[in-house]
């Protein structure tokens, strides 16, 4: 456990390299596209496994009701608290799991599970409770570090595939739209590490074309960012509930 919260505060305080930090914002801008798109003020929306608050803040300002959970105090509630207070802003914290969400049904127009499938403790159950408390004609946008072979990493209590993630989500939702983030084959890391340091225009143009590859042969991206609604037959289900 205290491997795990190690690495989480390392990702919390963003203290990683710059090839992951640059990969990060890559997925991020996506992901800020996804919920300036589909959130308009007035609206209501959930980070499920929020953090500090990045995209809470964001929609906040845009004048959008939002509620964040997340199970670390520490390293995540009280900071995006502060955060709120600094940027006055009103957002809903919440110390809480993704397994057992406490709202009503149908209370959200968006929520989003941004790097979190991978921590959780029961991913089908997360995702139960993403369907259950998203509206009818909500959208649910996920973000998921594709994970092929070998060891987890030690924050992880899953890995999974684009084949086995879309399997997944398929059994609640459609997904609508999907982006593919980073490729990097043997060696590729080290290689940006060292051009992040010596020739930062190269190192972009790089970067760039390895992200263009992703596109191109997406099992074999580094990341995936969805868009999802609910299923049909889940939607029928879901209103008698």
């Amino acid at each position: 456990m205290n491997v795990i919260r190690k690495e989480l505060k390392k990702i919390r305080e963003h203290d990683v390299d710059k090839v992951t930090k640059t990969y990060w914002s890559y997925g991020g801008e996506i992901i800020s596209e996804f919920l300036h798109k589909n959130l308009h003020k007035g609206n209501y929306f959930l980070d499920v496994g929020c953090g500090t608050g990045d995209y809470l803040i964001s929609m906040a300002e845009k004048g959008v009701e939002c509620f964040g959970i997340d199970p670390l105090y520490n390293l995540s509630i009280k900071k995006l608290q502060k955060r709120a207070a600094n940027e006055k802003v009103t957002i809903f914290a919440i110390l809480g799991i993704g397994e057992s969400l406490p709202f009503l049904d149908c209370s959200f127009d968006v929520i989003l599970c941004a790097s979190t499938l991978q921590h959780v403790g029961d991913y089908n159950r997360v995702l139960d409770e993403i369907r259950r408390t998203l509206k009818t004609d909500g959208k649910f946008i996920v973000s998921v570090p594709m994970h092929r072979k070998g060891l987890l990493p030690p924050s992880y209590t899953y890995g999974f595939d684009l084949k086995g993630l879309s399997k997944i989500l398929r059994k609640h939702f459609e997904i609508k739209k999907r982006e593919d983030i980073g490729f990097f084959p043997w060696g590729s890391h080290k290689f940006l590490a060292i051009t992040s340091r010596l020739n930062p225009m190269l190192f972009e143009l790089t970067f760039r074309c390895f992200n263009f590859f992703a596109k191109l042969f997406p099992s074999l991206a580094a990341n995936v960012v969805m868009l999802c609604t609910i299923r049909r037959s889940s939607k029928h289900e879901h209103s008698e509930n």
